[in-house]
C-alpha cells in the first residue's frame, strides 16, 4: 500500500506579527500559575486528566487579552493554509483555541482531532481545520516536541519542527502525535509552547447555529 497522508501538511513561518508573539510568549510565561494539565474527552463527556496519552499542561485563561488579536491573525491565515492542506472551502462556524506548555517529558500520545462517534459524544460542530502556532523563548532551550504525521497505511510519517511563530496546519482527522519533549532543567519558561486551533463547521441536522465571534 502506498503512504500518504489523507490531506496536505500547510506550514506557514514567520506567522503572525513579531510583536503579537512576542506578546503571546510572554503571557504564557508571566501565567505559568494558570496552567493546569490537559484533558481528554469528548463533547458532552466530562473531559479528564489521562497521563498516559496526554502530558501537557492546558491555560486555564486561554489567551486573556490578547484573544481578539490573535483570532484576527490567524484567520488572516485561513484561506491560504486551506487551499495548501486541501480541504474543502468551507466558513468556519467555530473556532476553538487553547494555551498549551509542553515541559520536560510531556508528550500526546497518537490521536485525530475530530470527534467520532455518536451526535450526543460530538456535539453540534465538526472540527475540520486544525492549526498549532509554535512559541518559545530564542534560543530553543528544548529539542523533540516535533508534531508527527503518519500514513493511513502506518508505516511511514512526517515529522514537522516546532519553530518559533511557526503555524502548522492540517485536517483534523489526520492521525498525529507530539513526540516527547527534553526540557533540561524543566524551566517553565523554557518550554515549548503553542496555540492549538481548530475551525469547526455547524452540523445544521442537530439545529446547531454559528457560534464564531471575534
Amino acid at each position: 500500500m502506498q503512504s500518504v497522508l489523507s490531506s496536505q501538511i500547510g506550514i506557514v513561518d514567520d506567522a503572525l506579527p513579531v510583536a503579537l508573539t512576542e506578546a503571546l510568549l510572554s503571557y504564557a510565561i508571566a501565567h505559568e500559575q494558570d496552567f493546569r494539565p490537559a484533558t481528554v474527552g469528548h463533547y458532552r463527556e466530562e473531559h479528564a486528566v489521562a497521563a498516559e496519552q496526554r502530558n501537557a499542561l492546558r491555560c486555564k485563561t486561554g489567551l486573556g487579552r490578547l484573544d481578539s488579536d490573535f483570532r484576527i491573525a490567524i484567520l488572516g491565515h485561513f484561506d491560504a493554509v486551506l487551499a495548501r492542506v486541501g480541504v474543502a472551502r468551507f466558513t468556519p462556524d467555530d473556532l476553538e483555541i487553547e494555551l498549551v506548555a509542553h515541559r520536560d517529558g510531556c508528550f500526546f500520545a497518537e490521536h485525530i482531532d475530530t470527534y467520532t462517534g455518536s451526535p450526543e459524544r460530538c456535539g453540534s460542530f465538526t472540527r475540520i481545520l486544525s492549526s498549532v502556532l509554535y512559541l518559545h523563548r530564542e534560543p530553543k532551550a528544548f529539542s523533540g516536541g516535533e508534531i508527527c504525521f503518519h500514513s493511513l497505511g502506518g508505516d511511514e510519517d512526517w515529522r514537522v519542527e516546532p519553530r518559533h511563530n511557526r503555524l502548522v496546519a492540517f485536517a483534523s482527522f489526520d492521525p498525529h502525535e507530539v513526540l516527547p519533549v527534553s526540557v533540561p532543567g524543566d524551566a517553565f519558561a523554557d518550554a515549548r509552547f503553542s496555540v492549538n486551533c481548530w475551525f469547526s463547521r455547524a452540523d445544521t441536522r442537530y439545529g446547531s447555529q454559528s457560534a464564531f465571534s471575534f
